[in-house]
């Protein structure tokens, strides 16, 4: 995971290769803590499948808990499928355009 901005206006995370997703839903979860007005995780460098809905699981509750707008861009149709499956599409935001 790489982050490119963290401030109290907005995160932005690119997630790269076949991250271990527990690593990866505690740390997104940890930066969210924070409460940026909005975060922006980028998939395109990534083949996260299995466990990427236990991961927006995590960074939902702590966006909602912190009113922080989550915007998941370039995930795959796989990827969306599972996100769908977990029922994040009501907190969750998607772009196919880089963050």
């Amino acid at each position: 995971m790489v982050v490119e901005r963290h401030d109290p206006e907005r995160l932005v995370v690119r997630v790269q290769g076949s991250p271990d997703y527990a690593r990866l839903g505690a740390d997104l979860s940890a930066l969210l803590s924070s409460g940026p007005e909005q975060a922006h995780v980028d998939l395109a460098d990534t083949d996260l499948v299995v466990g990427i809905g236990t991961v927006f699981t995590l960074v939902s509750a702590v966006a909602i808990a912190h009113h922080t707008r989550v915007t998941v861009h370039r995930a795959s149709a796989e990827q969306r499928s599972v996100l769908r499956r977990f029922g994040l599409d009501s907190v969750l935001v998607y772009s196919d355009e880089e963050p």
